[in-house]
């Protein structure tokens, strides 16, 4: 992200999410410019792959997101047995 990559960036001062979230779009809509232009790779195919792209990152997120539930649980089953 350019923001890390910028020599004024200190990571200890809070950079407002919105700020993140414009510079990131930012960076993946140049990213798949550069992608279609260096592959003529037309707009509506790359509509498709991006969506995939979208398709797995969400299922990547939801697996993390049970992955945390479990470990949570576990722990708290852990805490629970202890008590007896």
């Amino acid at each position: 992200m350019v923001l890390k990559q910028d020599k004024k960036y200190d990571a200890k001062k809070k950079v407002p999410i919105t700020v993140l979230m414009d510079v990131a779009k930012k960076d993946v809509e140049t990213t798949i410019n550069a992608i279609m232009v260096n592959n003529g790779i037309p707009a509506d195919l790359m509509v498709y792959i991006v969506e995939s792209a979208l398709c797995d990152l969400m299922r990547m997120r939801n697996m993390q997101a049970a992955e945390q539930s479990m470990d949570i649980h576990e722990v708290e089953g852990d805490t629970e047995q202890k008590g007896e």
